[in-house]
């Protein structure tokens, strides 16, 4: 549960087998807020 005006964070381990563009996209819904999405592309270089 996460109150108001709190912050949290998550870190997510990943192993990626292809280099390139990869794109991570985050969903969050509650009873307050019906869809708030997010999303990072990284570029995994060998």
């Amino acid at each position: 549960t996460v109150q108001p005006g709190e912050t949290i964070q998550s870190q997510i381990k990943c192993i990626p087998i292809k280099t390139g563009p990869k794109k991570f996209i985050i969903k969050l819904s509650s009873k307050q807020v019906k869809e708030i999405n997010a999303q990072k592309i990284v570029l995994i270089t060998k």
